[in-house]
């Protein structure tokens, strides 16, 4: 029974070639890490003492220390794998229902992966410095109307503006975090990158 069911795991983990596992352990009463940020798509691999378990409640039974568990993952002690269909785009809030007295808890948080476009390379285009302090410089070669969308890592859009000119500055009010841009001109070319926004 164990043979096969390493068997369908690793059939399920190698249908993606971009997924990957991550491992949650634990260290006396506290799961390491107890903050975990991953794509949508990716695998967790617990890897706990038999003597905890992993179960997921909502974020006011997580704020509460509580145990009331959700329709999502459950695990025992030992080693077990939660897998994508479980871990949608969000936060997954988790406890061990033994030790919530020691605030054994932890997160999983599943970024929303972006669509995948074949984007036209536009290298008349830059939008700089990366990393920011939360000002953007946009400049670009030609005059036409220009879109931009700013993105999270949860794939939320913090940012639009449909009347960027041919060198225009953004101030992109956000967290500091890793973040995505698209641009688009109204005959449809797109271009696409990542930013970095600091303190």
């Amino acid at each position: 029974m164990k043979n096969h069911l390493i068997t369908f795991i690793l059939l399920v983990l190698s249908s993606n070639a971009f997924s990957k596992v991550w491992t949650i352990t634990n260290i006396n009463f506290t799961f390491s890490p107890d903050t975990l940020t991953i794509n949508a798509g990716d695998t967790v691999k617990f890897e706990i003492s038999s003597m905890h378990n992993a179960e997921e409640v909502s974020q006011s039974t997580w704020l509460e220390n509580g145990t009331t568990p959700l329709p999502g993952f459950s695990l025992p002690g030992g080693t077990s794998f939660v897998l994508p269909s479980k871990l949608t785009a969000g936060i997954h809030y988790y406890v061990c229902t033994f030790h919530t007295s020691f605030k054994m808890k932890g997160v999983i948080i599943v970024k929303q992966a972006l669509e995948t476009e074949k984007l036209s390379s536009k290298p008349n285009i830059s939008v700089y410095p990366n990393p920011s302090y939360g000002k953007l410089n946009i400049s670009r070669a030609n005059s036409l109307p220009m879109e931009i969308e700013i993105f999270n890592f949860l794939g939320e859009r913090v940012y639009c503006s449909s009347s960027i000119e041919q060198n225009t500055i953004i101030e992109l009010n956000a967290p500091p975090g890793f973040y995505v841009y698209k641009l688009k001109d109204n005959e449809k070319h797109i271009s696409s990158g990542k930013i970095t926004l600091q303190n």
